[in-house]
C-alpha cells in the first residue's frame, strides 16, 4: 500500500512541476444579456486548426486549459452554437475574464439535422470517425465512445471489432505502442485526447509491402489532438468498499512525436478482473486444479481476490527511421473460490453420478517483458523483438467428492524465451526479399499431490493408501527460419517462399504412491513417461495475388515435407514418420458497390498432433481424471469454406455483415472415455473420427441522427455433428445453437441515456437414437440475458446511473432459474479541483448464491456458486 501511495504522489508532483497549465475563462451571453448554456468553445492555432475544444456549462461559463508551451498571441477562441452566429476572438496575451456576446441566428429544422449528424469521412480503405461526435460527458475512456460508432463493437477486455472483423492493432499517431494487447488503451485513453479515429481496412503494417498482398486485417489509428501531445494525462484513483474491499487504478500517458508512453498500476480486492493482458506461457496443460468451472456471469460478482497488475508501455522514435519499444506486464493474484457441482451421466441405462463440493485457494503470478527495435520505411522493413514470459500457479483445493474428503495441491511453473528477427528490403529491380527467423526456448513443470489416496481400485488394487504424487516436466526448444521473394506486377503480384521448422519437446512424468507407512513407490503396472518428440518440417509455397478493377483473387499453394522422430525408451517405443502434405488456399473477393464486397474462400489443411496426444504413460489430471494414449501419429485433415458479405455506408451511418461457413475435419484417432464411480479414464485410441460444422451469422449496426440513437443486432446459428466414445459406446451427436443479440442506446431526451442489451440463446444437444439405446436427458435449453441501464445527468458534471441485469434459464421438465441483479453508480466531477468522486453500489438485491445447469444428451450438470453479496464502493480520483 505504501508503494501505491508513493506512486500516486510522484505522479501528482511530476504533473504539477513539469506541466503547469494556463487558462482562458469567461461568460457567454446573447443580445438580451441572458446566459447561453452549452456553447462549444474551441482553441484554434494560427491556421484555424482546432487544438482543443470544450463545452460551456449550463450557466454559460467556460474555462479552457492552455498549455504553457503555446504562444498565446497566435491563438484564437471560437464560440459556436447552433442558434447563434459563430464568433472568433483573439486570445489576450495576459489572463483576463472574457465577456462574449453572440448574435442570434435564424435556423431551420433541416439545419439542425445536418449540424447534429456525427462526422464520418471515407477515403479509400480508411474511414475516419470524428471522436467528438460520439462522446458524451459521462465517458471515461475511448471504449465508451467507440461503442456508439456505427459498425464498431468493444468487449469488456477492450478488444474492438469493425463490422464483425476483429481489429488487429491500435496505432497512436501511426505508432504501434501496445502491440496486439491494445485493450489497455481502449480502457484508459480519454476521448478528449483524440481528434479522429481512423479505421484502416486491408491493413499491412510493413510499408514496403503495402499494396502487394491481399490482407483481410483491420487496424485503427488514433489521431491525437495537438494540445494533448504537449502534456501528460491520466488519473490517480483510490477506493474503499463497505463491507469489504479496497482498490486503486492509476495511469499516466503522453503521446508526442518522439516519445509515447502508457503506464498503468491497478489493484483491488473487490473482484474486478486484472488479467485481461495475461497470455499463455506454455503450449499445453496436463494437470488442472479442479473439475468445476466458473459461472457465466461477470467475474466481480463471485470473484474473491487480492489482485495487482502493472502495465508499462514505452515507445521511443530515435529518429525518422528507427524506433525502440518496450512492453512490460506484471500480474499477481490471490483467489478463493467455492463451488458445488452435481454431474449425472446416463449411458446404456447406467447412471453414474459425481457430487463435488470444492473450495480452491489459488496464488498466481505472471510476467511478460518484451523489447523491440524496428525500422519501417518505403524501402525496407527491419524488426527484432526479444520477449520473456514466466508464470507460476499454486492451488490448494479442498474437495468433498461423493462424501469423501480430499486435499489436492497443484504447483505449476513455466517460462519461455523468444527472439524474432525479420528483414525485408526492396531491391534495385523493385522486387522484395524477406529473411526471418524465430527461436523459442522454455519449460513447464507441474506437480500434483492428492491425499488421502484416490482411485484406489485403479491405482492400488482397491487398497487404501495415504497420498498420490505426480511430477510432469516438458522442456521445449523450437526454431523457425525462412526466406521469401516478392515480384510486384501490374495485375498479379507473386511471392515464393521457403521455410524450415525444427521442434524438440520432451515429456517426463512419474506417478508415485505414498503408502500408509509413508513408503513412496511407483504404481504397480504403470510406466513413467520419458517421451521425446523431434520434428523437422520443410515447406515451399507460391502465392499469387491478382487485383482487377472490382475484384481480387489470391491463390496460395504450399507443399510440405515433414519428418518426425518419436521415442520413449521406457516403453521401448520408436517411430519415424515421413509425411508429405499439400495445403492449398484460395480466396476471391468481388466488390459490389463502393466498399461492399462478397468474399469466398477455401482452405485445405493437414494438421499433425503434438506430444500431448501420443505419449504412452498414464498421467493424473486431477482427483477425477486419468489420461493416456494408445494412438497412432495424429493427423487431421481439415477443409473450410467461407462466404462473407460486407455492407458499408459510413456516411449513412449504416453497416451490415453476413457470413456462412462450413468445415469438415477427418481424424485418425479419437478419445475413449471410461466412466466409473471412482473416476474417468481417457485414452487416445486409433479410430477414424469425423466432425462437421455449419456456422452462419448476421450483423447490422445503425446510428439514427434524428433520434440520437445507436442500434445493432447480431445473430448466429451453428450446427455441429461430432462423435464421442463413452464406455466403449460410439455416440454420434448433433449440437445446434441459435443466438440473437440486440443492442440499443437512446439519447433523445436531454440529460438521459437509455441503454438496452439482450442475449437470447436456444441450444440443443441430441444423440442418434438408432445407435444409442437411451437418450436420458432432454437437452433443449433457452437462456435470456437482459441488461437495461439509465444514465441521468440532473446538472453539469453530475451523473447517476442505474442498471438491472436479468437472467432466466429454462430447460424442459426442469424448473426455470431466474436471477436479477441491481446496480447503481453516482459520480460527480469537480473540474476546478481536477477531482472526481464516485459511489458504486453492486448487487443491491444482495443475491448470495447463483445456480445454473448444463444439459447434453447423456450428461446433466447442476452447479452452485456463492456470490460476493451487496457492496458499496467509494472512489476518489485526481484527473490530469
Amino acid at each position: 500500500m505504501r508503494g501505491i501511495i508513493l506512486m500516486i504522489l510522484s505522479l501528482l508532483v511530476m504533473h504539477q512541476k513539469v506541466h503547469s497549465q494556463q487558462y482562458a475563462e469567461g461568460n457567454i451571453r446573447n443580445s438580451t444579456d441572458a446566459m447561453i448554456p452549452y456553447v462549444t468553445v474551441s482553441l484554434l492555432d494560427a491556421n484555424h486548426k482546432v487544438i482543443k475544444s470544450m463545452r460551456a456549462d449550463n450557466k454559460g461559463y467556460f474555462k479552457i486549459e492552455i498549455a504553457k508551451e503555446l504562444n498565446r498571441d497566435s491563438l484564437l477562441l471560437e464560440f459556436e452554437h447552433i442558434a447563434y452566429v459563430t464568433q472568433q476572438i483573439a486570445l489576450s496575451s495576459r489572463s483576463v475574464a472574457y465577456a462574449v456576446k453572440l448574435a442570434d441566428k435564424p435556423i431551420s429544422l433541416d439545419e439542425v439535422q445536418v449540424k447534429s449528424k456525427p462526422r464520418i469521412r471515407q477515403n479509400g480503405d480508411t474511414t475516419s470517425y470524428k471522436m467528438g461526435s460520439f462522446t458524451s460527458a459521462e465517458d471515461r475512456n475511448i471504449g465508451d465512445a467507440i461503442r456508439r460508432m456505427p459498425g464498431m463493437e468493444v468487449d469488456d477486455a477492450g478488444v474492438i471489432k469493425y463490422n464483425g472483423t476483429k481489429v488487429s492493432n491500435m496505432y497512436i499517431d501511426g505508432d504501434d505502442l501496445l502491440n496486439e494487447g491494445y485493450g489497455i488503451g481502449t480502457r484508459t485513453i480519454k476521448p478528449e485526447m483524440i481528434e479522429d479515429l481512423e479505421v484502416i481496412q486491408g491493413h499491412e503494417h510493413r510499408k514496403v509491402k503495402q499494396g502487394l498482398s491481399k490482407s483481410d486485417q483491420v487496424a485503427i489509428n488514433l489521431k491525437v489532438k495537438e494540445d494533448a501531445k504537449l502534456k501528460w494525462s491520466g488519473q490517480a484513483r483510490v477506493g474503499a468498499g463497505l463491507p469489504y474491499g479496497v482498490e486503486t487504478d492509476n495511469n499516466a500517458m503522453t503521446f508526442n512525436k518522439k516519445f509515447k508512453t502508457l503506464n498503468n498500476l491497478q489493484g483491488n480486492t473487490v473482484g474486478d478482473d486484472m488479467s485481461k493482458e495475461v497470455t499463455a506461457t506454455h503450449s499445453f496443460d496436463l494437470t488442472s486444479a479442479t473439475s468445476a468451472g466458473s459461472p457465466d456471469i461477470p467475474l466481480n460478482r463471485y470473484n474473491k481476490n487480492h489482485s495487482l497488475a502493472i502495465n508499462l508501455n514505452n515507445l521511443y522514435n530515435l529518429n525518422k527511421t528507427w524506433q525502440l519499444k518496450n512492453n512490460v506486464n506484471l500480474w499477481g493474484d490471490r483467489v478463493n473460490r467455492q463451488s458445488s457441482i452435481l454431474q449425472n451421466y446416463r449411458i446404456d441405462d447406467q447412471l453414474i453420478s459425481y457430487d463435488d463440493r470444492i473450495e480452491t485457494k489459488s496464488r498466481a503470478m505472471y510476467g511478460n517483458i518484451s523489447l523491440g527495435l524496428e525500422s519501417n520505411t518505403d524501402n525496407y522493413f527491419f524488426k527484432n523483438q526479444f520477449a520473456f514470459k514466466a508464470g507460476s500457479l499454486k492451488d490448494n483445493s479442498f474437495i468433498t467428492n461423493n462424501n469423501n474428503d480430499f486435499l489436492q495441491q497443484d504447483r505449476d511453473q513455466s517460462y519461455r524465451f523468444s527472439n524474432s528477427l525479420e528483414y525485408m528490403p526492396k531491391l534495385r529491380n523493385k522486387n522484395i526479399l524477406t529473411v526471418y527467423s524465430n527461436i523459442n526456448a522454455g519449460g513447464h513443470k507441474e506437480n500434483l499431490s492428492i491425499s488421502p489416496g484416490i482411485m484406489k481400485d485403479i491405482l492400488n488394487a482397491d487398497n487404501p493408501y495415504k497420498e498420490v504424487r505426480q511430477q510432469v516436466k516438458t522442456p521445449e526448444l523450437s526454431f523457425n527460419a525462412g526466406a521469401s521473394y516478392t515480384l510486384p506486377g501490374r495485375i498479379v503480384n507473386q511471392e515464393y517462399k521457403a521455410n524450415y521448422q525444427y521442434r524438440d519437446i520432451r515429456l517426463e512424468s512419474d506417478l508415485r504412491l505414498a503408502d500408509l507407512d509413508d513408503q513412496v513407490r511407483p504404481v504397480y503396472g504403470f510406466v513413467d513417461n520419458a517421451f521425446r518428440w523431434k520434428e523437422h518440417v520443410v515447406e515451399f509455397s507460391g502465392t499469387w495475388d491478382a487485383k482487377f478493377k472490382k475484384s481480387e483473387l489470391q491463390v496460395r499453394l504450399p507443399a510440405q515435407y515433414g519428418r518426425w522422430n518419436l521415442a520413449d525408451g521406457n516403453f521401448d517405443f520408436r517411430d519415424v514418420e515421413n509425411r508429405v502434405f499439400f495445403n492449398p488456399i484460395a480466396s476471391f473477393k468481388q466488390y459490389v458497390y463502393n466498399k461492399d464486397y462478397i468474399n469466398l474462400s477455401y482452405a485445405l489443411r493437414n494438421v499433425t498432433g503434438a506430444i500431448d496426444n501420443i505419449y504412452k504413460g498414464k498421467i493424473l489430471v486431477n482427483f477425477r481424471d486419468l489420461i493416456a494414449n494408445d494412438a497412432r501419429f495424429d493427423v487431421r485433415k481439415q477443409q473450410n469454406m467461407v462466404l462473407d458479405y460486407s455492407f458499408q455506408r459510413p456516411l449513412e451511418l449504416l453497416y451490415m455483415n453476413a457470413s456462412l461457413s462450413y468445415s469438415q475435419m477427418n481424424a485418425n484417432n479419437i478419445v475413449s472415455r471410461n466412466l466409473t464411480a471412482s473416476g474417468i479414464q481417457s485414452v487416445f485410441i486409433p479410430l477414424k473420427n469425423k466432425m462437421n460444422t455449419l456456422n452462419s451469422s448476421f450483423g447490422v449496426s445503425k446510428y439514427f441522427s434524428d433520434l440520437k440513437t445507436s442500434a445493432s443486432l447480431k445473430s448466429a446459428y451453428n450446427i455441429t455433428h461430432y462423435n464421442q466414445l463413452l464406455n466403449e459406446q460410439l455416440l454420434p451427436y448433433k449440437n445446434a445453437e441459435l443466438i440473437v443479440e440486440p443492442t440499443v442506446e437512446f439519447k433523445g431526451i436531454q440529460g438521459v441515456t437509455l441503454s438496452y442489451k439482450s442475449i437470447w440463446t436456444m441450444s440443443g444437444n441430441t444423440v442418434d437414437q438408432k445407435l444409442a439405446t437411451t437418450s436420458a436427458f432432454d437437452s433443449k435449453n433457452q437462456l435470456w440475458v437482459n441488461n437495461l441501464s439509465m444514465m441521468y445527468v440532473p446538472f453539469f458534471n453530475f451523473f447517476v446511473k442505474g442498471s438491472v441485469a436479468h437472467r432466466k434459464l429454462e430447460q424442459t421438465n426442469l424448473k426455470s432459474i431466474q436471477n436479477t441483479f441491481l446496480d447503481m453508480n453516482i459520480r460527480y466531477k469537480v473540474p476546478k479541483w481536477k477531482m472526481e468522486f464516485e459511489l458504486e453500489m453492486r448487487n443491491l438485491t444482495n443475491i448470495k448464491m447463483y445456480e445454473s445447469y448444463a444439459i447434453s444428451a447423456v450428461q446433466e450438470s447442476i452447479s452452485r456458486y456463492p456470490l460476493n453479496g451487496r457492496l458499496s464502493l467509494f472512489r476518489m480520483s485526481y484527473l490530469f
